[in-house]
């Protein structure tokens, strides 16, 4: 049960105790949040109201609990969400209802699926697997638009390729590269090209939605890329990965090819990163949270680090040490730039996002940061 707000002087996180979280995604303009990850009876997922904290829909409740669920997206239409993760469970569901909308179990992926995302007009769903595949969804039509086919170097990776799924009139496009597994990817703002990360030469592809093609390819001084986004007006992506030296953060100027910030150095890690909407500002998840200033690449705040008194100590086993360490399950900024939020993915069984104000770096209780949300549409 979603742990109600209580009312007190300090800040509040918004706190949901059945799932330990891997993935969130953010839907500000429609006030929900999306959670995913493990509970102590399998993989579950929650639709919570970001203003309150209370559950919208419990996926607990329905027949569409993934049992390891990885990856959550919300569509920013707020008519559906997707979920998806081990066992091939992949599921499309009513946003407000959590009645299924679509169900691409076995038609979709044969590995688990690490990765979802919604294009910003909500027409499709991408979906990316450890089977080596990235796939394109029509949502309205209910159809595979395209199918991008990876190599794995790990051959355990590359046995579905010889077990192809049935296509239905989709798209194929083969992509070379020396790609151990498929990375984190990254819609652009007018959703027509998916930036592709985790080639072990640094290189980053960009794929156009509509064709299939693949547009360009874009070389980082990074060993690997993990993570890319691309700023709201779409003229930077910033990459964060495994540097060969020096930064692990690097922002591109997309029209000139050329870098223009670097950030960060070999202790950090960029699992998720987020940057503000007047780019100013960038936040990175991974070890714990740290902020950046853009112009200088100096950083400015940290959380939870290992260092950090408010890191707690997880045991793990009786007779085992306790262990101070932060995963991150996501990280953004609301609307203005003025708050972001980060979430802690520990080793225990609850969910705990903390919204701070980006000038201060103090925290601020989450009712309070949501304030000055849009309210959500009628239904």
């Amino acid at each position: 049960v979603t742990q109600p707000p209580k009312d007190g002087k300090a800040p509040l996180a918004l706190i949901d105790n059945d799932v330990a979280i891997d993935s969130l995604d953010v839907s500000p303009m429609w006030n929900r949040i999306a959670i995913a990850g493990g509970t102590q009876k399998g993989g579950d997922w929650k639709i919570l109201n970001l203003r309150d904290g209370t559950c919208l829909v419990n996926g607990m409740n329905t027949e569409h609990r993934c049992w390891g669920a990885w990856a959550v997206s919300l569509s920013p239409d707020g008519r559906f969400m997707a979920v998806a993760g081990s066992r091939n469970l992949f599921f499309v569901v009513d946003a407000n209802t959590g009645d299924l909308y679509w169900d691409l179990t076995q038609v979709a992926h044969l590995g688990v699926i690490n990765n979802l995302y919604f294009t910003p007009d909500s027409r499709q769903l991408i979906s990316v697997s450890n089977d080596m595949l990235i796939r394109v969804w029509d949502v309205k039509n209910r159809k595979a638009e395209t199918v991008y086919w990876f190599s794995s170097i790990n051959p355990v990776l590359n046995r579905w390729r010889d077990v192809r799924l049935k296509e239905t009139g989709a798209r194929t496009q083969e992509v070379k590269g020396r790609y151990r597994t498929i990375a984190r990817c990254a819609v652009s703002p007018d959703g027509k090209v998916l930036a592709v990360a985790g080639d072990l030469d640094g290189t980053v592809l960009f794929l156009e939605l509509d064709t299939g093609k693949i547009l360009k390819s874009l070389q980082t001084r990074l060993t690997v890329a993990w993570t890319p986004i691309f700023s709201e007006d779409g003229k930077w992506l910033v990459v964060g990965g495994t540097p060969k030296e020096g930064h692990c953060i690097e922002i591109w100027d997309l029209q000139k090819d050329i870098i223009l910030h670097c950030l960060g150095d070999k202790g950090v890690t960029a699992a998720h990163l987020a940057l503000s909407p007047n780019k100013n500002t960038l936040i990175s998840g991974g070890g714990g949270f740290r902020v950046w200033d853009v112009k200088t690449g100096k950083q400015r705040f940290s959380y939870f680090t290992k260092d950090d008194p408010r890191t707690p100590a997880i045991e793990i086993a009786p007779d085992a040490p306790p262990i101070k360490e932060t995963r991150s399950a996501g990280v953004t900024f609301l609307p203005g730039g003025k708050t972001f939020l980060v979430a802690p993915s520990w080793l225990t069984r609850k969910t705990q996002i903390y919204f701070f104000d980006a000038e201060t770096g103090q925290q601020v209780d989450f009712r309070e940061a949501v304030k000055h949300l849009p309210k959500p549409a009628p239904k």
